[in-house]
């Protein structure tokens, strides 16, 4: 009896290292595939990464692009502007004179 008890328990620790050694193994398995996804996630994240770069680049190059435009229409807002103000004092002056002028030869006459 005392042997049978022994072999039965030789047999459950025998399964038990075969159902652990298993268990190991789908771990070890379980553990490569985490690796994988792990370096697959890290590999995305660079490549996000640099996409996020050009996408910064190529938003700058455009901002840039339109404040140079911007500038040019601003330069050219306030050369018309500036024209304007000149043409309205010239004509103001133009006025001034022809009323001194006729004022004048009123006065002379």
């Amino acid at each position: 009896n005392y042997v049978s008890d022994m072999e039965k328990m030789a047999l459950l620790q025998n399964n038990l290292v075969s159902r652990l050694s298993k268990v190991e193994k789908l771990l070890q398995v379980e553990n490569a595939s985490l690796e994988t996804q792990k370096e697959n996630l890290s590999n995305q994240l660079l490549e996000a990464e640099q996409i996020q770069k050009m996408m910064d680049v190529k938003k700058n190059l455009v901002l840039d692009s339109i404040e140079r435009y911007l500038d040019k229409e601003t330069e050219e807002n306030c050369r018309k502007l500036l024209d304007m103000r000149v043409k309205i004092l010239v004509d103001s002056e133009k006025g001034i004179l022809k009323e001194a002028c006729t004022s004048w030869r009123q006065t002379s006459n």
